[in-house]
């Protein structure tokens, strides 16, 4: 039998089939059973708490199943070719990228978390010891389909909240954006409000934080709980990014 790098067997299409990562639009080929609904869960975690997935950039870079060896080798045979491996977002990270390349400090602390949840049944490339493979996520070696039933059950159990503060790099001063800015920020608050809020925000994203995301952004707050400054939709702060973020958005 063809094994891959962790040992499971390689170079067989019977053994995988292409599915959809939960909550998305992705398709990603991966193992059968057990091991392959793992590293799907983890996708839709990576999508829900840490970064957007969805090809609707028109880029399909979400990559599993895949016969080859390693790179840089001819003979070790990759756990892509096993259908154990996914990359997330491949084209954001150039080969040998640190994490922080493509992620804050806040969504590299949520991506451990989440692969710390799976018990070491799964391994994040952005931890390797040597060249660092961010988009990488693969079934440890030593582990089997039991492994990976009870890594999916405890996966599925809790879920990572991000709480970032004033002091996180994900802003400077406090203020994600606010009333008056044009700038990409914006322009992933408009792409998100009118994804997940389409009532407050029916108008096309355009990366510009006035009248209409003033009155969107007020909306949410008051749906939220948030009072005191900035509530009346003029400032996303630390409060309404909490919230935002708990309901999602990746910054």
């Amino acid at each position: 039998m063809v094994a891959s790098q962790n040992g499971w067997r390689a170079n067989d299409p019977t053994v995988v089939s292409r599915r959809t990562v939960p909550g998305t639009t992705v398709g990603i080929t991966v193992h059968n059973g057990p091991s392959g609904d793992l590293l799907l869960e983890v996708a839709a975690q990576f999508d829900r708490y840490v970064q957007d997935i969805d090809n609707g950039r028109g880029t399909l870079d979400d990559w599993g199943y895949a016969e080859r060896p390693i790179r840089d080798s001819l003979t070790v045979i990759s756990n892509h070719a096993s259908g154990t491996a996914i990359d997330l977002n491949a084209l954001k990270w150039p080969l040998g990228s640190l994490p922080s390349v493509n992620l804050n400090p806040t969504q590299i602390q949520t991506v451990r978390q989440i692969v710390a949840k799976t018990g070491g049944v799964v391994r994040w490339g952005g931890d390797y010891t040597g060249r660092k493979d961010p988009m990488h996520f693969e079934i440890n070696d030593g582990q089997d389909e039991a492994d990976c039933q009870r890594a999916l059950a405890a996966l599925r159990g809790t879920s990572p909240t991000p709480s970032p503060s004033p002091n996180s790099p994900i802003w400077t001063d406090g203020t994600y954006c606010q009333y008056g800015d044009r700038n990409d920020r914006v322009m992933k608050i408009h792409e998100f409000m009118t994804r997940v809020y389409p009532k407050y925000n029916q108008y096309t994203p355009t990366g510009f934080y006035g009248d209409a995301t003033k009155k969107g952004i007020a909306t949410f707050q008051a749906n939220s709980g948030i009072t005191g400054p900035g509530s009346d939709g003029t400032i996303i702060g630390p409060k309404t990014m909490t919230k935002l973020m708990q309901a999602g958005f990746r910054p």
